[in-house]
């Protein structure tokens, strides 16, 4: 297809009712077609695509495992160090202050493909919610660093 024809499937999409549409090809050297078409849209205006970069985080980490660059059994730690820090949170009391306890088990790279290592949303969680809004105020690389963490609740 020609970037004239790509032009046209893009603003069609646009007349059919999508908002925004920005379309872009690549090849290992360069980009070879990149259009934007709807509302104030422009080649490099910033979108948030939440749940959309799943499958391409899943599609890139599944080229990884076929060239045995990812174990999806072996701890995540080991491609990410901080995921050793992680602590799983038990309570988070009215004063704010935060329990937690050391994880039973290593977060593996499956888990986290699959969505199971315990990480959370802080929009489907009131304590979540509370410490990613202090974090907003105390920027960490790690989500419970900078808090003194209370001996776990037995």
């Amino acid at each position: 297809m020609r970037a004239q024809e790509l032009d046209r499937v893009v603003d069609a999409s646009v007349t059919a009712g999508a908002p925004l549409v920005i379309a872009g090809l690549t090849d290992p050297d360069a980009t070879t077609y990149l259009h934007a078409a709807g509302a104030d849209a422009a080649a490099d205006t910033v979108i948030a695509l939440y749940s959309a970069t799943k499958a391409f985080t899943a599609t890139a980490a599944l080229q990884c495992v076929e060239d045995g660059l990812i174990d999806l059994d072996a701890p995540a730690r080991e491609y990410v160090p901080e995921i050793a820090e992680l602590q799983v949170l038990t309570e988070l009391d009215d004063d704010g202050a935060v329990r937690t306890r050391p994880p039973v088990r290593d977060i593996t790279s499956r888990m986290l493909l699959l969505h199971t290592s315990g990480l959370a949303y802080d929009m489907f969680d009131k304590r979540y919610a509370i410490l990613a809004r202090e974090r907003m105020r105390h920027p960490s690389a790690t989500p419970l660093a900078g808090f003194a963490p209370h001996a776990a609740a037995s």
